[in-house]
């Protein structure tokens, strides 16, 4: 027996920038600046009540800066979640399903589906008013979630779900129902 490894050619691979690529729901930017918006004022009033309570409050300099520095920080967060969607992209392939996020920091996870071993939907209370929901791939070891895909509606959730359920080979009849 003579044993072989051969090098492949990288450029005859299949390109990532090939694939179609489709965003998700714009409802799911909206729910992200909801909790972003939520987080920032709980923040906010927690700034100032330290503010009010402390040797601060005597110096406008203090105040100034506390004050900028939130706005800073507010309004970075704003850009990136704002900037970060439109990179917020999933795929279908014959083997396998790609993800793409972020803005600064871009990120893109392949999971070939025989690598899969579950898949599940989440909703959150916001989600679930919007229609929409989370799609959850699992591989093997671990207890949480190898990729998850927020924003999709439920009914194209179900579907890509049940794809890869049979693509897997995980499926039973009653996971498709």
């Amino acid at each position: 027996m003579v044993f072989q490894n051969a090098s492949i050619d990288t450029r005859e691979l299949p390109r990532v920038e090939d694939a179609e690529f489709k965003g998700i729901d714009r409802r799911d930017l909206y729910i992200s600046l909801g909790w972003s918006a939520f987080f920032y004022l709980v923040l906010l009033i927690g700034a100032l009540s330290i503010m009010f309570n402390s040797p601060l409050q005597e110096h406008m300099w203090g105040q100034i800066l506390l004050i900028l520095a939130w706005l800073l920080l507010c309004g970075f967060s704003l850009l990136a979640t704002i900037k970060g969607f439109s990179n917020k992209r999933y795929a279908l392939r014959e083997h396998d399903i790609l993800y793409q996020k972020g803005w600064l920091w871009q990120k893109l996870t392949a999971i070939p589906f025989n690598r899969i071993q579950h898949v599940s939907l989440s909703q959150g209370p916001f989600e679930r008013n919007f229609k929409l929901s989370s799609l959850n791939i699992y591989t093997a070891g671990g207890s949480s979630s190898d990729l998850s895909i927020p924003g999709l509606h439920i009914d194209e959730a179900q579907r890509i779900k049940d794809f890869i359920l049979r693509r897997s080979g995980n499926t039973s009849d009653s996971d498709l129902s």
